[in-house]
């Protein structure tokens, strides 16, 4: 339960920079906090730590989904 929170920060930042590429397509995000997956993922991950558990399960299913 507790690899939850990493899991889903790590799967949201591989897929908003290498999947989608939104920093190469938007100007503003070319920042190093939104082009390096392990800044990104631990950012987000601090994020989802404030969050409730119900959309941290839904977000790492959903990834989860996208990745099988």
């Amino acid at each position: 339960m507790i690899w939850i929170i990493p899991l889903t920060a790590f799967m949201l930042a591989f897929f908003f920079i290498d999947v989608l590429r939104i920093p190469e397509r938007i100007k503003i995000l070319k920042r190093i906090p939104f082009t390096c997956n392990f800044c990104l993922a631990f950012w987000s991950a601090l994020l989802l730590w404030a969050v409730p558990e119900l959309y941290v399960k839904i977000l790492f299913t959903a990834f989860l989904a996208f990745v099988s």
